[in-house]
């Protein structure tokens, strides 16, 4: 009996101390979980200091550096991989960007920004049928968001699914949300869509918004070109050239309504200047194209 006390004693102490070495063991790792908790918020603090005040590519790199060892100590925080994104597309390293954000949805899809933002960046990279699918999921979370409204539709627009992208140019509008541009693209979808009653409405009232955004004139100038209003097509050309008269395209646009008002001589001289001005590596071949035909035409 004695024997078999002893032996029992011994099996109870051997269960004992495995429950107390496990019970550090579980105390360590919490602690050391703590800690990394604690540092990582640390790192992430100090990365957001940094990218704040980033106005250069050396210090976004900084800010990225210290949200890639807040990552490393807590790798389960999507907000972390979120601002490292964030920052990369400031660098405009978009690959990197688009990683990092596909990271944060993984780890959360309830955050709408972390779609919007990865939606910008599928622009960047050429893929705008992948940016209008994540600018939908973030319409979905977040349906009265006139910013995602807008982004959908310039993306709409790339897709050349003007339709669409006039719905939510307009939703854009009713919800205050960069109107000039909504007024201005809106118009400029509604020209795509031989539309131009509307396209002329819109671009007016982009004009009335910005009168000395040259692009608005010229664009009002086009619509009215279409509609056959070369007179008053002439007048917006005019007008965007005495903003900024150093874009050729102005001039190529005023030329080519002064040459269906047959004022040739006017035309002439425009396409002329359209030329002079196209200093680029890749000169446009629709001016000299307009410019000869203007010549056989005199």
């Amino acid at each position: 009996m004695s024997q078999r006390s002893r032996g029992g004693s011994k099996v109870g102490s051997s269960k004992t101390d495995a429950s107390t070495a496990t019970s550090a063991t579980e105390k360590a790792a919490k602690k050391e979980k703590k800690q990394n908790v604690a540092q990582a918020a640390e790192h992430f603090k100090i990365g957001l200091a940094k990218s704040r005040k980033a106005s250069n590519r050396v210090e976004f790199q900084e800010a990225c550096e210290a949200f890639t060892l807040a990552i490393e100590l807590r790798p389960s925080n999507a907000r972390y991989y979120f601002a490292r994104a964030n920052c990369y597309r400031s660098m405009q390293e978009y690959r990197k960007s688009y990683l990092d954000y596909t990271a944060a949805i993984r780890l959360d899809e309830t955050v709408s920004l972390y779609f919007a933002n990865r939606a910008m960046v599928l622009r960047r990279m050429k893929r705008p049928a992948e940016a209008y699918e994540d600018y939908t999921r973030a319409l979905m979370l977040d349906p009265g968001n006139g910013n995602f409204s807008f982004n959908r539709a310039v993306t709409l627009y790339e897709l050349k699914r003007y339709t669409e992208a006039v719905k939510d140019y307009t939703k854009a509008i009713k919800e205050n949300k960069h109107v000039f541009r909504a007024y201005y693209n809106r118009g400029n979808c509604f020209r795509r869509m031989n539309r131009l009653d509307e396209s002329i409405r819109d671009l007016r009232k982009a004009v009335e918004l910005e009168p000395r955004n040259p692009s608005s004139h010229n664009n009002l100038g086009l619509s009215l070109f279409e509609q056959m209003n070369h007179e008053e097509a002439i007048a917006c050309f005019t007008e965007a050239i005495s903003i900024d008269g150093s874009n050729p395209t102005f001039y190529n646009n005023r030329g080519l309504a002064l040459y269906h008002h047959n004022d040739l001589d006017s035309a002439l001289a425009d396409m002329n200047e359209a030329v002079a001005l196209d200093s680029s590596k890749n000169p446009d071949p629709n001016y000299y194209f307009n410019r000869g035909n203007t010549r056989l035409a005199r």
